[in-house]
């Protein structure tokens, strides 16, 4: 918990330091820094895979869920969760609207024609579903 307001973290939430702020453990706890050179780096790996991905999402190109994905709306996130028994990712809600017609049978066209959103919105989530392994491109 932060000692200025006793404000405390919840199980397995993270917490960005604070300069001249003190810290207090609270039960069992784990540390682990990370610099922000380090994650800033992540970032831009996953920014370009994600890209390249995009990339190949073709107007003829058809997308397919992988078996047992769920969608879960969460306000907190800014849009719904997509995942599986051991993956996840955080798209759009308009972008997890489509994930039951993420069948491999709908071309990535017919599929920004029918949501109504921009292609760039549409081709972007599926990309992110793409790059966590919660969906693939059958050409």
């Amino acid at each position: 918990e932060r000692m200025r307001d006793a404000a405390r973290t919840l199980v397995g939430d993270f917490v960005q330091r604070e300069r001249g702020e003190r810290y207090s453990a609270v039960g069992e706890t784990w540390i682990y820094e990370l610099r922000m050179t380090d994650v800033a780096l992540a970032i831009v790996r996953h920014q370009e895979h994600v890209r390249t991905i995009a990339a190949r999402l073709v107007d003829t190109a058809r997308v397919a869920a992988v078996p047992d994905v769920v969608t879960v709306r969460d306000d907190e996130l800014g849009g719904a969760l997509v995942r599986d028994a051991e993956r996840r990712a955080v798209v759009s809600e308009h972008v997890a609207a489509l994930v039951s017609r993420l069948d491999g049978e709908h071309d990535v066209a017919t599929l920004v024609r029918e949501s109504g959103r921009t292609r760039g919105e549409v081709v972007e989530g599926l990309a992110m579903l793409v790059a966590a392994d919660l969906a693939e491109i059958r050409a």
